[in-house]
């Protein structure tokens, strides 16, 4: 527990050798037992601190290296109802509190960051310098937030400094109003976690998809969380791992009637990452503790950082959760801890030095709400009472862990040990609700007297099981809290290695390649036309997967691959006998394929069966669950190496199959049955079109790739390249181009191609900001990893590579990736209806641009737009297009301004 002290030695007492069996039945609900404890855990007291500053609503607070606190609050008049913006600085210890007199306005988050403390509001980011020691915090750089677009509609919840960047949340502030779980006013960016750069003050969203984000925070050194408040009608709020790239399951087009009430001038964005799969949260907090867990408080500096604990706001209690990993993922126990806080808590942090630090409200004049100052402290003389001190899952159940040793009369007979386990919708509600029968052989105990071990017969992932425990000590002590709920996303295995096995979603560095419904990046082979315009609604209503089969044609990525980790999720249909069941393979480079087949689970291994290298390589255990049911494939891939054209090194696959490895190092010595095209260092992924005697076509989803090297990242200093003019160059068409005080501006020219504003310089690793504004009429975009068609030294040499596409028309795909003079549209926009309305016409739009290795992301505005995995360009130029305009003689223009970039450096190179 993250305030705990020390346990009390105790000495252990012998554990029983087998199972009792359970005679009584649980006792009726008390306090630590289906009911809220009572009071203040033992350890704890409440010290109510005068602070001497009248009339103050806390905003937010943040630590200092020193053990002071800074909170951020607003100063109210009580004659004209004004607030007046305040930063203190405030010594637990001694009580001073100081007025720092900054002049700001009033921010929603704030955090430290080395030197520096970054305020947060609605409209603004400000960063408070420490540069003068004669006056703290006097220097102020205020930060434009340019995916912002002013209406006053967004708000801002939290500021956290983690992982090198600021997070925080952009929540509906009406979300939940009205006892309704629908959404309210509509923005591109509503309800995600957003991240920002502290070096230059841009931010945009890695995670999205929440109903109403209303807490975040680390619980460990690398691992940060969001809490997630499902609905007011069904009170249970979720708390989710913050992991870039995921979508948490709420899409904005899932609304529901709200009593009536008028919905015509309501507007609705799609959500960002809607077409992915969704991510379960790391555990739930039922209805019945507590209608709205909100701070998390955590810190390295506590007495035992491994636990965290999670604030009510209404409630008046504070939880302890625990958390582990199970393939690589969070999930964890909740547990009733302490009540009796004042209720209505308006903000709630964790202290430097363990204390908690809480601010409630107090009526002045029955109009105006202000904010009193208490602290939670630790008490030096308290002790760790009898309750549960953790829960971990096994492959059968569960662990279960008390403070102290429990009663050998009570192991005896353990009355009052019960288990119910339900299902939470994703609006909450509580589905398939199952009361656990408890036999002799289902409590065990080992060799410490301290444990309880719970084996359930029909133990299964993706349920929430409360556990409770009357147990009782030698000593007669009374049980604080003998109750845990326990959210069971994975079960552990033998070998449990992160992101491998069924529904492992992709991690921060992998690329989507299916996610439900639809395929970013690859396309089926043989039809034509335009690609299909998906809605949001078609990834709501769809069916969560792609079928390959039946004359489909493969399905085919745009981009290539070298060395990869592919992550494949696939199910083969029933029906068929012998060689005509349901069949498919994974082409890695189109050329050495990974058998899927369906093969029943009794099967003998065979290489022309499920888990095969086809016609090569058997897979040493067949691990198949049988046609009928959802299967994973984690190929690990070696490319072929070559030298002077010749190959010097053949392909190598490892490969786990559903989580077990079957195959490691096979050496692929030539391209399997099937394959398309001769070898070389790198080729696309295929998924083949088979017609078998099954019923139907096989099934894919949550397909992705990633560098299995897994590198990590170092960023240089920023640059602004265009204050040297000479060190660009114009090539390809006759557009005219103007470099003035750092903005270039562009504009066309009739009868000639494309025109190129290009970096003398090549870049291979970088990240790339600039804004762009167009006219409505003109294409327009930004080439990186370019090369110079034909004589470098000619004026005419036009630029092949890939293009950061500006689009104004009424396609939308701005930001997308397109390959020009190459193979065109590597990531078009037609499966992202969030990312299409996120280009704002004839304004100022910014871009974010990152290129690390084989993978090139890019950002509209802060929407997250693009993701390529392609291992065909590693380096190339720089060049700013004017799009040729034909015939057409008006002068049309593009321009950019506050055009940065930075290289980056793979750490370990």
């Amino acid at each position: 527990m993250l305030l705990a002290l020390a346990c009390l030695a105790l000495s252990p007492q012998q554990t029983p050798d087998a199972a009792t069996q359970l005679i009584s039945p649980p006792q009726t609900e008390r306090p630590g037992l289906g009911q809220p404890v009572t009071g203040l855990h033992p350890q704890w007291r409440l010290e109510s601190i005068e602070l001497g500053a009248k009339n103050l609503r806390i905003l937010g607070f943040a630590g200092l290296k020193d053990g002071r606190i800074l909170f951020s609050a607003a100063d109210l008049d009580v004659e004209t109802e004004a607030w007046d913006p305040k930063l203190y600085q405030w010594d637990l210890e001694s009580g001073d509190l100081q007025d720092l007199n900054l002049h700001s306005s009033a921010p929603n988050g704030i955090c430290t960051v080395e030197e520096s403390v970054w305020m947060l509001g609605d409209n603004f980011l400000d960063q408070w310098s420490n540069t003068d020691r004669a006056t703290p915090w006097a220097h102020r750089t205020r930060f434009a937030h340019d995916w912002l677009d002013g209406s006053g509609v967004p708000l801002f919840r939290e500021l956290h400094s983690f992982g090198g960047c600021l997070v925080t949340l952009f929540s509906d502030p009406k979300a939940a109003e009205g006892g309704s779980s629908w959404h309210f006013n509509g923005h591109e960016l509503m309800n995600s976690v957003m991240r920002i750069d502290p070096t230059n003050g841009l931010g945009g969203v890695e995670m999205a998809g929440f109903h109403y984000p209303v807490g975040c925070g680390p619980v460990q050194r690398d691992r940060f969380v969001v809490i997630d408040r499902l609905g007011s009608e069904s009170g249970t709020s979720a708390l989710y791992e913050f992991q870039p790239g995921r979508f948490a399951g709420f899409p904005l087009s899932e609304c529901k009637d709200n009593g009536g009430k008028d919905q015509s001038n309501l507007v609705f964005h799609p959500t960002i990452y809607g077409d992915r799969a969704r991510q379960a949260p790391a555990l739930y907090f039922p209805g019945e503790l507590g209608s709205q867990p909100q701070f998390v408080l955590w810190s390295e500096s506590s007495m035992q950082h491994s636990d965290v604990l999670i604030g009510d706001v209404t409630e008046g209690s504070i939880h302890r959760i625990e958390l582990e990993q199970i393939g690589g993922a969070l999930q964890g126990a909740l547990f009733r801890h302490s009540h009796g806080l004042p209720v209505d808590s308006q903000a709630m942090a964790m202290a430097p030095n363990g204390s908690i630090i809480l601010t409630t409200l107090e009526s002045i004049d029955r109009r105006i709400d202000v904010s009193r100052l208490h602290t939670l402290k630790v008490d030096g003389q308290g002790y760790r009472p009898f309750e549960i001190q953790s829960v971990k899952v096994t492959s059968h159940g569960f662990n279960v862990e008390f403070t102290k040793s429990l009663d050998p009369a009570w192991l005896e007979d353990p009355t009052g040990v019960r288990v119910q386990s339900w299902i939470y919708s994703t609006a909450g509600e509580k589905q398939e609700a199952r009361e656990h029968s408890l036999t002799a052989a289902s409590i065990l105990f080992g060799a410490s007297a301290e444990t309880l071990k719970i084996q359930l017969e029909d133990f299964e992932p993706g349920r929430v099981y409360h556990i409770q425990c009357d147990a009782k000590s030698p000593w007669s002590d009374t049980l604080w809290s003998g109750e845990a709920w326990y959210t069971v996303n994975r079960i552990p295995s033998a070998v449990d290695l992160p992101n491998i096995g069924l529904g492992a979603l992709p991690p921060a560095d992998a690329t989507p390649l299916i996610g439900t419904s639809a395929s970013t990046l690859m396309d089926y082979q043989g039809r034509e036309g335009d690609l299909p315009v998906y809605e949001q609604e078609d990834f709501v209503n769809g069916p969560g997967y792609l079928e390959v089969g039946h004359g489909s044609g493969n399905l085919v990525s745009r981009t290539t691959h070298g060395d990869a980790h592919v992550h494949v999720e696939w199910y083969c249909p029933p029906g068929g006998e012998g060689d005509t069941r349901s069949n498919s393979g994974v082409y890695l480079h189109g050329r050495y394929e990974v058998q899927v087949f369906g093969t029943p689970a009794d099967a003998e291994p065979r290489a022309g069966g499920a888990g095969a290298i086809y016609g090569q390589h058997a897979p040493s255990r067949n691990m198949s669950t049988g046609p009928g049911t959802w299967q994973a494939y984690d190929i690990f891939f070696s490319a072929p190496r070559f030298e002077d054209g010749e190959k010097t090194r053949d392909a190598r696959i490892s490969m786990f199959w559903n989580g077990v490895r079957v195959h490691g190092e096979a050496v692929v010595s030539s391209p399997t049955g099937g394959a398309q095209g001769e070898e070389a260092p790198t080729g696309p992924l295929l998924l083949q079109d088979y017609r078998g005697g099954a019923e139907g076509p096989v099934r894919f989803r949550n397909v992705w790739i990633r560098d299995w090297k897994a590198p990590k990242w170092q960023p240089g200093e920023w640059q602004t390249p265009f204050e040297d003019p000479s060190n660009w160059m114009v090539r390809g068409g006759k557009a005219h181009f103007e470099l003035k005080d750092g903005v270039l501006r562009g504009t066309t020219r009739p009868n000639t191609p494309n025109t190129f504003f290009t970096s003398r310089q090549e870049y291979d690793d970088f990240e790339l900001l600039f804004e762009a504004r167009v006219h409505p009429e003109l294409n327009s975009g930004v080439q990186i990893r370019s090369e110079l068609v034909g004589d470098p030294g000619e004026r005419s040499a036009p630029l092949r590579g890939y293009q950061v596409e500006i689009d104004p028309s009424p396609r939308a795909w701005t930001a997308g990736l397109y390959e020009e003079r190459g193979r065109g549209w590597l990531h078009p926009l037609n499966t992202q209806p969030y990312a299409r309305e996120a280009f704002r016409p004839s304004q100022w739009n910014q871009f974010r641009v990152l290129a690390e290795g084989p993978r090139i992301r890019t950002w509209l505005n802060g929407i997250p737009v693009a993701d390529v995995y392609d291992a065909e360009r590693t380096t190339g130029h720089l060049g700013f297009q004017v799009h040729g305009v034909g015939e057409r003689t008006d002068l049309l223009e593009v321009a950019w301004r506050h055009v940065r970039v930075r290289t980056l450096r793979r750490l370990g190179d």
